[in-house]
């Protein structure tokens, strides 16, 4: 009796050790950006990416974030520093790549990161694409988020030729995109100047002395969620499966 019993026992662990073995790995989105969607330690708190903020509205058993995003990095400076090669190693068939660039190209005054946006933007964010293509992976091209920059109270498009850069080769090369920067610019306008203050780094809160308290570039806590909620709505509309592994709503309401 006891041999019986210790023999279906063994079946039963082996059955859920089976299914569990079945269970298929997470996929996996990996992110090239820069600051504004990086990873801050505690001490920069409230200081957020929204890539810090991607995960929780993906079920993990359905997908697994992989954050590379450097904060202070353009498309060039991100690649010429090695930032790419951990994405190169990883990266496989199944994969989702989020690429959003545009802040740091743009600084003219250094020739280390700057890119001409009508051609050396582009070329360089072709090197992602090529490289999620080569692996099978899906390239997405993301708009950069936009800055809180009000003046008398109208919204200023600071990223103007690099966004539009985006979107053109998104339509030449026939590439996903996540227009964020439109998306993000039409949150701000309906926030007005000093409501959209409380989602950037405008914190007299802030524990070092030395953080920014008046950023209208890099989001805090709660803007973070919002951005990431924009980009994985803008998502669904790319791909509509995406829907049953979201696991917050996403009508990405500024509360």
């Amino acid at each position: 009796m006891r041999l019986r019993v210790a023999l279906a026992l063994c079946l039963a662990c082996a059955s859920l050790l089976d299914a569990h073995a079945a269970e298929p790995a997470p996929r996996r989105v990996f992110i090239a950006g820069d600051s504004t969607a990086s990873a801050y330690g505690p001490e920069r708190a409230p200081r957020q990416g929204w890539g810090m903020q991607l995960q929780s509205f993906l079920d993990p058993k359905a997908w697994s974030v992989r954050n590379h995003a450097q904060s202070g990095r353009s498309a060039r400076s991100f690649i010429e520093q090695g930032w790419l090669d951990g994405i190169d190693r990883d990266l496989q068939r199944g994969d989702v790549l989020l690429v959003q660039f545009g802040h740091n190209d743009a600084k003219v005054e250094d020739p280390t990161r700057y890119n001409e946006p009508r051609e050396a933007f582009p070329a360089w964010l072709m090197r992602y694409v090529a490289l999620a293509r080569e692996r099978g992976a899906t390239p997405i091209l993301v708009t950069p988020v936009a800055r809180r920059k009000f003046d008398r109270g109208q919204l200023l498009d600071t990223h103007g030729l690099y966004t539009q850069s985006v979107r053109d080769l998104a339509a030449r090369e026939r590439i996903a995109l996540i227009d964020l920067n439109t998306r993000s610019m039409d949150w701000l306008r309906a926030l007005g100047d000093e409501p959209s203050k409380h989602f950037f780094m405008h914190v007299p809160e802030a524990r070092s002395p030395t953080e920014a308290q008046a950023d209208d570039t890099h989001l805090r806590d709660a803007g973070a969620v919002v951005v990431a909620c924009f980009v994985v709505d803008e998502w669904k509309t790319i791909d509509p499966a995406l829907s049953s592994s979201v696991v917050r709503d996403t009508d990405c309401r500024a509360e």
